[in-house]
C-alpha cells in the first residue's frame, strides 16, 4: 500500500516536471519568433534628404573666361596701298596722276599696288622699276635738299624727267626742284643709294645673333629702302619673309617707344625675342629691355599704334 502510494508520487513529479519543461519550451519559442537567433541589429539607416526631393547633382565647376585667342603674327594688318591707290604706271602711260583700282591690284618690293586697268597692270608687272616714282616716291627735293629729309609725297605733284617719275611734298617743293633738278635729283641719288639700318644685315642679327655688316652686291630693294645683306642666301631668306626679319616700331628704340617716344637704334644693340628682332639707342636701353621685355613690348605696341604715324 505505502509501495502504491509511493509509485503514484513518482509519476506525479515526473509528470509536473514534464509540464514545466513544455511550458518553458514553449516560452523559448516564442521569443524565437520575435528575435530571431543569430541575426544582427538592423543598422539605422543614414541621413537623407527628402524623398520628394530628387538627388541633387555635384555642381558644375565655374566658367573661368577665356583669354581672347591671339591672332598668328602672320595675320597683321593689312598695308594701305602704296602711293596712296594712285596708279603707278599712269604717270608714263597717261601723263597724269590717276586713281588706281583695287580690282587691278599687283605686289611689288613688299608694297601693294592699285593699277587703272588690266593694260596697266600687265605692263607695271612685266617691268615695274621703269614705271615706280624714284627715291621709294619720297619727296624728291626734301631728300636731295641740303638736309636730306625723306619726307612722304603727294602723288598728285610730279615731274617726268628723262622717263624717269618724280614725286614732291607740294607746288612749293616742285618749284624748288624745278630751279636745279638735277643737283636735287643727284644728292638725293646718293643718298638713297645708303643703305638702311647703317647696312647691318637684318638676317644675321636672327640667325647668327651678331650684328654683321652687308654687302652692296648683295642689296634688295623693300618698301622704297635698300637692305644690305651678307650674301645671297640670307638676301633670298630676307625675300622670302621681310615681315621676321625687319625689326620692330621700324628699327625705333624699343625703349623709348615703350615711352612713347622715337628715338634712332644702333643696330649692332639688338635683342631677339620670340622671333622678333628689337633695337635699342644703347647698352642701358637693351639692358632695361632684357630685365623684364614682355611689359615693356606690351607698352610700345600700344603706343606704337599712334605713334608710327606721327610726322
Amino acid at each position: 500500500m505505502n509501495a502504491r502510494r509511493g509509485f503514484d508520487r513518482g509519476v506525479m513529479r515526473l509528470t509536473l516536471l514534464v509540464a514545466g519543461i513544455f511550458v518553458a519550451g514553449a516560452v523559448s519559442v516564442r521569443g524565437q519568433e520575435q528575435k530571431p537567433m543569430g541575426e544582427s541589429p538592423r543598422p539605422k539607416p543614414a541621413a537623407t534628404s527628402p524623398k520628394s526631393e530628387p538627388a541633387q547633382k555635384s555642381p558644375e565647376p565655374k566658367q573661368t573666361a577665356k583669354e581672347p585667342k591671339p591672332e598668328p603674327a602672320a595675320k597683321e594688318r593689312k598695308r594701305e596701298p602704296a602711293l596712296r591707290g594712285y596708279c603707278p604706271a599712269a604717270y608714263l602711260l597717261l601723263g597724269s596722276a590717276v586713281k588706281g583700282n583695287p580690282a587691278y591690284e599687283s605686289t611689288y618690293g613688299g608694297e601693294t599696288y592699285y593699277l587703272s586697268s588690266t593694260e596697266a597692270r600687265e605692263k607695271f608687272d612685266a617691268d615695274p622699276e621703269k614705271f615706280l616714282p624714284r627715291f621709294g616716291a619720297v619727296c624728291t627735293t626734301a631728300l636731295g635738299g641740303p638736309y636730306g629729309n625723306w619726307l612722304p609725297s603727294d602723288p598728285e605733284v610730279f615731274d617726268i624727267r628723262d622717263g624717269k617719275v618724280y614725286l614732291f611734298s607740294s607746288e612749293r617743293a616742285k618749284r624748288a626742284y624745278n630751279t636745279k633738278p638735277q643737283w636735287v635729283i643727284d644728292r638725293a641719288e646718293r643718298l638713297f643709294a645708303e643703305p638702311l639700318f647703317e647696312g647691318y644685315c637684318l638676317v644675321s642679327l636672327q640667325q647668327r645673333n651678331k650684328a654683321l655688316k652687308g654687302h652692296q652686291s648683295a642689296a634688295y630693294l623693300f618698301r622704297g629702302r635698300y637692305y644690305w645683306f651678307l650674301n645671297s642666301a640670307a638676301k633670298m631668306a630676307f625675300k622670302a619673309n621681310p615681315e621676321k626679319y625687319v625689326p620692330k616700331y621700324d628699327g625705333y628704340c624699343a625703349e623709348g617707344v615703350s615711352r612713347n617716344k622715337r628715338y634712332p637704334a644702333d643696330p649692332a644693340q639688338f635683342v631677339v625675342f620670340n622671333n622678333r628682332t628689337y633695337l635699342f639707342y644703347d647698352a642701358k636701353t637693351r639692358m632695361a629691355f632684357l630685365t623684364n621685355p614682355a611689359p615693356m613690348i606690351e607698352k610700345a605696341d600700344a603706343n606704337w599704334a599712334t605713334l608710327k604715324d606721327d610726322k
